[in-house]
């Protein structure tokens, strides 16, 4: 029992000196250990060109441990600055160090009156963010495994057993370690060289994941061909990391009060003897000539002690600094990148991670070493006590009113507006902007898409997205493009029968009906058979990334393999830049910019531009340029004898992005000007200020629905005068998802949230949809009668089920918390698919209700693997071909 409450003590010690800093630490790795995301992020690390990542979370792991362990030495010399007060460094040094290992007094000068709280050593909190990361590692990798439990038993005993081999080794040779520990303090060119050596192999080690090997799709990393390779990498590291903690404190005595209790011990045991020795007259006479034996080697101890204060003192600036330097670094990296949109390179692994030991270290050197020293120096018996004394009062209160005012504008106030995305145009005209009631449209598009003269009735599509993240996105465009590829090869099928029917009929008023069913098949596709689109979250994003195609018809002729292209889509990283700007940028650098620049910067400025730029790249990569070159330098040699300079492949490339910054950085109603052969896009939103429904819709919808027209509400507002509302904006407000997006004000309408806050499937826009046309047809029958078929397509990426409240459940504080976040999953989406199929069953069409879901749930997340992409498009089925004749 006495060994319990000894170690229940130390813990409690250990929480108490180190809580905060322990909670940051291992605060993302439980995280990501907690979330299904977390196993998404892993599996990215199989990705092509992953390595350099893979380095990068390992040397971030190793600077997390690194900022908990190291003495913060600089800020000492930062204390002086500030308060102009003149230390002695290496004292402070001592004390602050002592502090950190165990002492409780905050006695500058004599440790010997210190007492002592026994704690256990940082090295061993550094290892809880390795120890949880490498039990995710296991459990993703290996959770399928027959043995599996026997590997998660054998991987902590497996730790513990190194951890005390190290400590074993190292005691038993410590005599050996200090030798080498003076050797190279004392000799320059020893230390010199000793450092360039464990440099390089820490160099070394970085960069194995960067080795390539021969594989059967060209050179693969080792890792990605051995997965267990990952958990043996990061236990080797654990272990270097901590072989280095373990030796640089025996280096400088840092071994957590045994060594110094035992120094305590002696020195109560020397004062008792000395009170026995004044007793008695004959002790004094030999005290007294110990005492002037004692005098040099005294003074040679004074001396000892001075350097290796000085040696501890520069081993912990340099060590700090160095610190202080990567972190900072790294930190500027990530906004260098961010601003550019460029930080989806960097796995969000390594941008927490990174965080959290910025987040140490700027805490330990700003704020909690300030207090420190300022209450060691405050209790230091110095002369000059009271004149310091209210100079170090007032610094303290500025202290503590920073940190409050820093966590108050953080959490309540934040200085960035968070104000929607507008772009300016230069010749503005109100009415370009106007929309249409829903049933002009309709007419409009009928007759556009050339179906008032079909004789056949036209199969009319209203498609539902059910949001997902980039699950969502990836099995929106995978069905979409399917579809579009369906119906453009059951036509040419159709095409060629008809050719050969067309050679062998000898009737003239066969023969023409045939050329006009041939021409009709011609300019025929899927798309202009699509009347609505009502997407939520993730699918709003797959919608947009469809529509984009049919911005740029005249280069889609060369796409041989849909599923490649959506795969370069949606297997990226999307969440690097939301966690950077939730934590920093959106509150600091972007808020900064946009007081001065009124460019309305936050973290769904970046995401817009990583969705528009990753589109961009993928098309351009699917493309064969070369071929679109040489297509439209014919058309232009055909168009005219004359001699005209043949197009380049670069001016091909931007000819095509150009047209993707129109699409995505253009007015949301851009693509509908004096044009009605688009579907209807309808962007579901959450207007968080009242709960209520919303959406981004091209037309007016008051007539058929009681949700709020935002996109109309904007344009009411003088604040959209000579503003132009992107399309990409509008979708990222439709998939803003809670803490990876903020909630932008929208004029007119309130800050807008995710649509699935509402009602996460589509489907209550679809049925309002479906309702309008089924009356507006009967009511003008004369001109719709027999040649409107209306198919619904669901495209569902995980189950949709009520959830059956048969098992009893305890009474809790959270029964709240846990109502809001069932109540659009269970509730709504529930309510709202059930709805559309009741409708379509009562009026006899439930066969033209189509449900696309995948077989297998998936994560929802925003980093999509490739591991699970291939799955989702392999292994599932897709629409049955009888629904693609249009």
């Amino acid at each position: 029992m006495k060994f319990l409450f000894l170690w229940v003590e130390k813990l409690y010690n250990t929480i108490r000196g180190n809580g905060l800093f322990i909670a940051i630490a291992v605060f993302f790795p439980f995280v990501i250990y907690q979330l299904d995301a977390g196993r998404e992020i892993l599996y990215f690390l199989n990705n092509d060109e992953s390595g350099l990542n893979l380095s990068l979370i390992i040397f971030s792991f190793f600077m997390l441990s690194l900022s908990l362990w190291c003495i913060p030495a600089w800020s000492i010399k930062l204390f002086q600055q500030l308060t102009a007060i003149d230390l002695n460094e290496k004292e402070i040094h001592r004390s602050v160090s002592d502090n950190y290992y165990g002492y409780t007094s905050y006695k500058a000068i004599d440790r010997s009156e210190n007492l002592i709280r026994e704690q256990f050593a940082v090295r061993y909190i550094a290892l809880i963010p390795w120890f949880l990361f490498l039990i995710t590692f296991l459990i993703v990798f290996y959770s399928y495994k027959s043995k599996f439990f026997l590997y998660l038993l054998a991987l902590p005993v497996l730790i513990f057993v190194s951890i005390y081999l190290i400590d074993y080794i190292i005691g038993k040779k410590k005599h050996h370690i200090e030798e080498v520990r003076s050797r190279l303090i004392k000799r320059f060119k020893s230390k010199k060289v000793f450092v360039t050596v464990v440099l390089l192999c820490f160099l070394m080690f970085f960069m194995a994941p960067l080795l390539q090997v021969p594989g059967k799709e060209g050179s693969l990393s080792i890792f990605t061909m051995y997965p267990y390779l990952y958990l043996a990498y990061f236990y080797l590291g654990m272990l270097l990391m901590y072989l280095f903690m373990k030796f640089f404190d025996y280096e400088t005595g840092r071994n957590k009060g045994f060594s110094l209790q035992k120094n305590q011990t002696r020195e109560e045991s020397s004062n008792s003897e000395k009170n026995e020795f004044s007793n008695n007259d004959e002790a004094l006479v030999k005290e007294q000539r110990e005492n002037q034996k004692n005098q040099k080697t005294e003074l040679n101890s004074l001396a000892n002690k001075e350097v290796d204060q000085e040696d501890e003192y520069k081993a912990s600036l340099r060590i700090h600094g160095f610190v202080c330097g990567i972190t900072f670094a790294f930190f500027a990296l990530f906004v260098y990148l961010n601003f550019n949109f460029k930080l989806n390179a960097i796995n969000p692994i390594v941008v927490c991670i990174m965080i959290s030991a910025s987040a140490i270290v700027g805490i330990e050197l700003f704020f909690t070493s300030q207090i420190l020293i300022s209450k060691l120096v405050s209790n230091q018996d110095a002369p000059n006590e009271s004149v310091y004394g209210f100079r170090l009062k007032v610094y303290k209160y500025c202290l503590l009113g920073l940190v409050f005012g820093i966590c108050f504008f953080y959490f309540f106030k934040s200085f960035n507006q968070s104000l929607i995305r507008v772009e300016p145009v230069e010749k503005y005209e109100k009415g370009d902007y106007a929309q249409e009631q829903i049933g002009d449209y309709f007419d409009q598009w009928w007759k556009s898409n050339g179906f008032d003269k079909s004789a056949e009735p036209v199969n009319v599509f209203l498609i539902s997205g059910q949001g997902g993240g980039s699950r969502a996105g990836a099995w929106f465009l995978l069905n979409m493009l399917k579809m579009e590829n369906m119906v453009k090869s059951r036509n040419e099928k159709e095409k060629a029968d008809l050719t050969k029917c067309l050679l062998k009929t000898k009737n003239k008023i066969e023969a023409d009906q045939i050329r006009k069913r041939i021409a009709y098949l011609e300019s025929d596709n899927f798309y202009k058979h699509i009347f609505s689109i009502s997407t939520v979250s993730g699918s709003s994003s797959g919608a947009q990334m469809y529509m984009a195609f049919h911005q740029l018809d005249e280069y889609n002729a060369d796409i041989k393999d849909s599923t490649k292209i959506v795969k370069e889509i949606y297997t990226q990283n999307y969440l690097s830049s939301g966690l950077f700007g939730l934590l920093i940028s959106d509150f600091t650098f972007d808020a900064v910019w946009d007081f001065f620049t009124g460019e309305r910067r936050d973290r769904n400025y970046a995401f817009q531009n990583e969705e528009k730029n990753l589109f961009k790249k993928a098309y351009l990569k699917s493309h064969s340029l070369s071929v679109i070159k040489d297509e439209k330098n014919e058309k232009l040699a055909g168009k005219s004898q004359k001699n005209i300079p043949e197009i380049s492949k670069d001016e091909v490339v931007q000819e095509i992005e150009r047209k993707i910054d129109l699409f995505f950085d253009g007015d949301f109603m851009s693509i509908y000007k004096q044009n009605y052969t688009n579907p209807l896009l309808f962007l579901n939103c959450t207007v968080v200020d009242d709960g209520t429904r919303g959406y981004f819709s091209p037309v007016k919808t008051d007539s058929i629905s009681y949700a709020k027209n935002l996109y109309g509400d904007f344009r009411d507002c003088h604040a959209s005068d000579n503003k132009a509302l992107p399309m990409v904006t509008c979708v990222n407000q439709s998939q803003a998802f809670p803490l990876m997006n903020s909630y932008n004000y929208l004029h007119g309408s309130g800050r807008l949230g995710d649509g699935g806050f509402y009602e996460n499937s589509g489907n209550e826009t679809t049925l309002e949809i479906y309702d309008f046309l089924k009356n507006h047809t009967q009511k003008y029958s004369q001109k719709y009668a027999g040649k409107l078929n209306l198919i619904c397509i669901n495209l569902i990426n995980s189950k949709i089920k009520n959830r059956k409240n048969s098992e009893y459940k305890q009474p809790s504080f959270l029964n709240t918390v846990v109502s809001l976040a069932s109540n659009p999953f269970y509730g709504h989406q529930y309510v709202a698919v059930q709805n559309l199929k009741k409708r379509m069953k009562k009026d006899g069409a439930f066969s033209n209700y189509i449900e696309l879901k995948p077989d297998h749930d998936y994560t929802l997340t925003r980093m999509l693997s490739t591991k699970t992409f291939a799955d989702l498009s392999k292994a599932n089925k897709f629409i049955n071909n009888e629904y693609m004749h249009t």
